[in-house]
């Protein structure tokens, strides 16, 4: 104060206290070479985030070092997301003690400034409440006793509870690592004669005259290097003032402030107080152990070690965080004697909303159920290959849609998998692979059908034969494989299914902590299976469109019954089964397993049961008469535009006199066809009605003409079952041929009388 009146700068040694850490009237040139209390507390959270602490609880004593000590942690902690429960005591009262260390029993990690006088009484006490196990960790600032390597405390029950509750603790202090250029000087100048003179006749009074120097033995403390420091402080700002005529002492504080060098206790500087900063000092981390090696029937030894370093000076010139520049010097030790740190918290009791067995195991039996179906009936369609129903039907499309569906069931396998199984990041995109590719090809397969067909009668209704052959409709199965394929490897790439678990639900425990989560495949953006979804959803449309366009073929000829079924029930688990996985997903993973099983095994049998039923039941194969097939084609070819132009080119013939010749090329393939048929079979009776060919090549494609009828129900052929005669038949063409005829049903008319 006095100081500070007359305006003389002054710098002590050790004041740490916190109420220099603001400018004051009464001492507005005081500065100091050690660091504020504060400084403490801000090692200390450097500490619990090093641990990765997440919870820990505050002890201090209700003066002035505890209070700055709990704001500077609280402060701190908060900007770090450290949660502190905090905690103060009279330091006189015993059972306020008890009570503070009561409140602080939900926490593991206890950090504390306790008061020095009584710390053995407080840690008694904390043993007592339960605060001392295994699982506790105690942080303490500036503990002065135990931190001393051989520290000894009598044997005495009360102490023994003492040792143990200090055992595995952690003191934090401001540590000092002198030069070895300063010892080495100390060393010179006891050695030197000359350097004592000057030294002694420096001072007045003779006070350090007769002296012996040599003999002195030194006696370090960090007092004495701040001490020394403090010293060099005052005169190096003096010196940086030469150049003034007279300075005030004023000035000579605020050069103090501006200055910074390389002491006995570190790097030296000062903020704008004149206080010390963090950022220059180093501190310690002391671990204290008991020796029990060390120990006997009468003493408690200690052991404590620095085990950890933080140089704040490192700490201020690094981007990186604080906690990563904390060093290890030796291996720290906890309470239970190992070095793997205690938790935070405690284990959280977590209810997890895993999939039950039972339901785990109705959806994968509905997959293996949908699998082996597959299978039969890819078995079955191989061994039936040479039956006319299932030529018909086309084995290689047969069996395109048992290998689709047998993919598109097993990826309900890899839908259930959780903790604590492994590769659940594989099983997340495991299940959309086979999915989709199999997706591709079993609707692909049913499409094609379709599509083969409709070429087939499109062609008729245009008068022109066509070979369609199963690779002339493989695009739709390429076109799907492809873009799924590419769409399936960029979401690889891009933004690939992780297995994470996310906490749900408003229940919590005592540390805020959610206590409900669900397990879910997520990735970082929706995008890619949102396009997945919606190119199949349109190929299911227009493959429902080519289905409607094809309503009217006789079924036997292309099932196109049985594949409509098919189509509108798939877009039927599209249309509903979706929004509903997709409302129960977030909620309630047991259900989303089950709905989303339950949507692949179904749109598997929507796939295979429709085509497949009728043949199993070995119905036969329908043979179709001429009204059927000429109702057919005129309903199929009124219901296009390329049907409507044929009917139109046909009227525009008749009326413009050009449906002679049309009708002279008719006959000739009729007269063409004849004479195949009575050149290389022998009449016979039949059963009385007329059936429609179908040419079917050696590898299953089609072959389609217009309706070819044959007469089987003549009385007079049935009666002389002999061939009609090749005169005959160029008889009726030439008849035929001589009259043009008024109408399509002239030409069918002379078509079935031939």
């Amino acid at each position: 104060v006095l100081a500070g009146v007359r305006g003389v700068p002054e710098i002590s040694p050790g004041s740490s206290s916190s109420s220099f850490d603001k400018k004051h009237e009464n001492f507005p040139t005081f500065a100091r070479t050690v660091p504020s209390t504060p400084s403490i507390g801000e090692a200390t959270v450097e500490l619990l985030r090093y641990w990765n602490v997440s919870h820990a609880g505050c002890l201090y004593e209700l003066n002035e070092y505890g209070l700055s000590f709990f704001e500077t942690v609280v402060e701190r902690a908060s900007e770090h997301g450290i949660t502190v429960g905090v905690a103060g005591y009279d330091g006189s009262d015993e059972q306020e003690i008890r009570a503070a260390l009561e409140s602080l029993k939900d926490y593991r990690y206890i950090v504390a400034a306790l008061a020095r006088g009584n710390s053995r009484g407080i840690m008694k006490i904390a043993h007592e409440v339960g605060l001392v196990s295994d699982n506790h960790v105690w942080v303490i600032a500036q503990l002065s006793g135990p931190t001393r390597s051989g520290y000894t405390m009598e044997r005495t029950e009360e102490n023994e509870i003492v040792a143990e509750a200090f055992n595995g603790a952690v003191s934090v202090d401001v540590t000092i690592t002198p030069p070895d250029e300063f010892h080495d000087a100390i060393d010179h100048f006891q050695t030197d004669p000359a350097l004592n003179t000057l030294f002694a006749q420096s001072h007045v009074d003779d006070v350090f005259q007769g002296v012996n120097f040599d003999e002195l033995v030194p006696s370090y403390t960090s007092n004495t290097y701040t001490n020394y420091d403090a010293v060099m402080a005052m005169g190096i700002a003096a010196c940086q003032l030469k150049n003034e005529t007279f300075f005030t002492g004023v000035q000579h504080f605020e050069q103090i402030t501006r200055i910074a060098f390389d002491g006995a206790s570190g790097r030296v500087s000062f903020d704008e107080i004149g206080t010390r900063p963090f950022e220059s000092v180093m501190f310690s981390f002391t671990n204290i152990l008991v020796d029990e090696e060390g120990s006997d029937n009468e003493t408690i030894r200690f052991k404590s070690r620095v085990s950890l370093l933080l140089d704040g000076s490192d700490t201020f010139n690094s981007a990186s965080p604080r906690n990563t520049l904390i060093k290890m010097v030796e291996p720290f030790v906890f309470q239970n004697g190992g070095t793997e740190r205690p938790l935070s918290l405690p284990l959280l009791d977590e209810q997890m909303n895993q999939i039950s067995p039972e339901l785990r195991g109705l959806g994968w039996g509905l997959g293996i159920l949908a699998m082996l179906m597959a299978v039969y009936f890819g078995v079955w369609t191989w061994r039936t290959r040479n039956n006319e129903l299932v030529r018909i039907s086309q084995p290689f499309f047969l069996g395109m849609m048992c290998i689709g569906t047998f993919l598109m069931a097993s990826s309900i396998l890899f839908l259930g998998w959780e903790e604590p199984w492994s590769h659940l990041d594989f099983a997340c995109m495991a299940g959309p692979w086979l999915l989709t590719l199999g997706f591709s090809t079993a609707f692909s397969a049913l499409f094609a059908k379709t599509w083969r067909i409709n070429r087939l009668f499109r062609s008729s209704v245009e008068m022109q034969r066509t070979n369609v052959l199963a690779k002339d409709v493989l695009w739709p199965f390429l076109l799907m494989t492809v873009t799924n394929l590419v769409l399936l490897t960029i979401w690889q790439v891009v933004s690939p299914l992780e297995f994470v678990r996310s906490k749900v639900g408003g229940s919590t425990d005592r540390y805020g902590r959610r206590t409900h989560s669900n397990g879910h495949c997520r990735g970082d953006s929706p995008v890619w299976w949102v396009i997945l979804v919606v190119f199949n959803f349109l190929m299911v449309l227009f493959a429902n469109y080519q289905s409607y366009v094809a309503r009217n073929i006789p079924t036997d000829f292309n099932e196109s019954f049985y594949i409509a079924l098919s189509m509108a029930s798939l877009l039927e688990c599209f249309l509903i089964g979706a929004p509903i996985i997709f409302l129960a997903s977030e909620d309630n993973p047991s259900a989303e397993f089950v709905l989303k099983a339950v949507v692949v095994a179904f749109s598997c049998g929507c796939v295979l049961l429709p085509i497949y039923t009728h043949k199993v039941r070995g119905l036969p194969l329908k043979k179709l008469d001429a009204s059927d097939m000429n109702k057919a084609w005129s309903l199929y070819s009124g219901s296009g535009k390329k049907g409507q132009r044929s009917s139109l080119r046909l009227q525009h013939q008749q009326q413009s006199g050009d449906l002679g010749s049309a009708v002279h090329d008719t006959v000739a393939k009729i007269r063409a066809s004849a004479a195949r048929k009575s050149a290389s079979h022998t009449g016979t009776g039949g059963s009385g009605s007329q059936s429609f060919g179908l040419d079917l090549t050696e590898d299953g494609s089609s072959s389609h003409r217009r309706p070819r009828l044959h007469d089987q129900s003549n009385s007079r052929t049935a009666q002389s079952q002999s061939r009609m005669e090749p005169s005959s038949i160029s008889a009726l063409s030439k008849d035929a041929s001589n009259k043009i005829p008024e109408s399509i049903d002239e030409i069918e008319s002379g078509a079935e009388k031939v």
